[in-house]
């Protein structure tokens, strides 16, 4: 072929190829254009559009004032980002670990939700159904637990004729819901967690359910009443349906993943080794009051060794070691959750699961979609955001005028509220702890018997002496134990799988704080007002630094995406 034409050919290749590159670009501008420009970085309609239905999906409130409230947060979010980049925070050791995290994170995400979406049906009946359901109002009680053990022992209590009136001053420190027998009064469907709201909807009025995990604990519900809305109209139901459609799609992949759980579950067919359960939670649960903590001075569990087996997954061992690698991955609020045998084991076949679909997803290539790099950016984001407003605002203290000001204008809110000195001995059964309550009243040593007998070892080794303590330290017993006189003793007490004795010591009236006293607390509460008065400072500098172009025409065009 002759060279001339051959060299024709290529540049209008790349010609053509250029232009199509331009086109798609141009195409792209068009359907997602640039809404604020913030020194170097974007903001684009699409990103504010997403922003703005999460914001509507938390309040029906959609005006000109919280639209461009949103705007502006969006772009303080971008002055932070910039600034972060500027001191070089991304070559921080803390963020490559957290991008780590959050990129395996953002592929397993993105993998659960391909598969739920497989799974995911919405029809026109489920929206109509939801609809009803959305202007209904319904009446509930309930019985809150910490701990399934907890509320599997209200429920069989139910279960014997006790009813919520009697059992609510056990379970709850509000003094109304305690005595009003946990009653809720009326509530819409979409104000409740929504667990508890799709249980509850499943009961007749009367009916009480058995308990059902929630992410604040456990309850158990009885449903009291409901009334439905007497008219609604189709034009009602066409303004709703896009938001409709929107919480109904997400509430059904939330149950479609919830199903998944639970059937690979039973495809690794996980049986865990008991005694190596109960060294784990005897280890790190009595010792710290119940949660995944480390025992004081850090101690890393030597008690245990690497290569006991904590379970087995489809007949391969999981030894302890693996364990505690895959936990250094979850947060401190995931492992403080954990209060029971149970829940540590739910814990632990969380980590398994999740480690079943991190191989499941990168046999499927959901490592290259880009979804996974979106929401890793998107949360890398978020973490270099929450840096620097710790950056800009740590140094930021209460004056001491301040302080003595808001002491001096209520000084009777700042109180010592009333102690009780106690003694107390926790053991594994009831019976073992009545039979040492007989040996207390026959005149046994209550400081003997509890280093003999109480399995919590920080107050045994003291003689079962736990010191000073408030109502809010002691739970659902406050009421109880605050009741005693000195030498009086309250027992056994039931806090999960555990049954305990208190001996009343000495009793501290509750009593008002002198100002030096007061001062940590008076700045507990001043501090994050002054630290979001110095964070807006701050931004308005660093806002003052950068060039802002908000393109008014494109915000203008932004129509509800409901």
């Amino acid at each position: 072929m002759n060279s001339r034409i051959y060299k024709s050919i290529i540049i209008c290749i790349y010609s053509l190829v250029g232009l199509f590159l331009f086109a798609a670009c141009a195409k792209e501008k068009e359907i997602n254009p640039t809404l604020a420009q913030v020194g170097e970085r974007s903001i684009s309609q699409k990103a504010y559009e997403h922003r703005l239905r999460k914001f509507l999906m938390l309040t029906p409130v959609d005006n000109a004032t919280t639209r461009e409230a949103l705007l502006q947060t969006l772009i303080d979010e971008q002055v932070l980002l910039h600034e972060a980049d500027r001191r070089g925070l991304r070559e921080h050791e803390d963020f490559k670990h957290y991008a780590q995290s959050s990129h395996t994170d953002a592929v397993l995400e993105v993998y659960r939700d391909q598969m739920a979406d497989a799974r995911t049906v919405v029809t026109e009946q489920d929206l109509q159904e939801a609809f009803a359901l959305m202007n209904e109002s319904a009446a509930a009680r309930h019985l809150f637990a910490a701990s399934r053990e907890q509320a599997d022992a209200l429920y069989e209590q139910l279960q014997a004729g006790a009813t919520f009136e009697a059992l609510a001053p056990q379970v709850f420190k509000d003094q109304r819901l305690a005595d009003s027998g946990g009653y809720l009064g009326y509530f819409k469907w979409e104000d409740m967690d929504p667990t508890f709201a799709a249980t509850a909807q499943k009961l007749s009025v009367g009916e009480i359910s058995a308990p059902v995990r929630t992410k604040f604990g456990y309850s158990i519900i009885k449903l009291e009443d409901r009334k439905p809305a007497p008219l609604l109209t189709e034009t009602e139901y066409a303004k709703m349906r896009k938001k409709l459609n929107w919480i109904v799609t997400h509430r059904k992949r939330a149950a479609a993943i919830q199903q998944l759980d639970q059937e690979t579950l039973v495809q690794l067919d996980i049986r865990f080794n008991e005694d190596t359960i109960a060294q784990m939670w005897q280890y790190r649960g009595v010792e710290t009051n119940g949660k995944m903590d480390e025992q004081e001075g850090g101690a890393a569990l030597p008690v245990i060794a690497p290569e006991t087996e904590v379970a087995t997954i489809k007949g391969k061992p999981f030894t302890f070691a693996e364990f505690q690698e895959r936990a250094q991955w979850t947060s401190e609020r995931q492992r403080q959750r954990i209060q029971s045998r149970e829940e540590l084991k739910d814990f632990i076949s969380g980590l398994i699961l999740r480690d079943e679909y991190l191989q499941r997803a990168r046999a499927a290539g959901a490592e290259k979609d880009e979804k996974v790099k979106h929401l890793t950016r998107e949360r890398e984001d978020e973490f270099l955001m929450k840096k620097m407003v710790s950056l800009l605002t740590d140094t930021v203290t209460v004056p001491l005028d301040s302080l003595r000001q808001a002491y001096e204008a209520q000084p009777q809110q700042f109180t010592h509220p009333a102690q009780v000195h106690a003694r107390e001995i926790t053991v594994a059964s009831r019976e073992q702890c009545e039979q040492i309550l007989r040996e207390v009243k026959a005149g046994g040593d209550i400081a003997a018997l509890a280093k003999q007998h109480s399995l919590r070892k920080w107050t045994a080794e003291r003689g079962g002496d736990a010191g000073f303590v408030t109502k809010g330290d002691l739970g659902n017993f406050a009421e109880d134990i605050f009741k005693l006189k000195p030498g009086e003793i309250a027992g056994p007490l039931q806090d999960g799988e555990y049954f305990t004795l208190v001996q009343v010591v000495e009793v501290k009236p509750q009593r008002q704080k002198t100002f030096e006293e007061a001062v940590p607390e008076i700045r507990a509460l001043l501090l994050p007002l002054y630290r979001q008065r110095a964070l807006q400072a701050q931004l308005a500098r660093l806002r003052e630094a950068m060039s802002i172009d908000i393109k008014r025409k494109v915000y203008q065009r932004i129509a509800s995406p409901f």
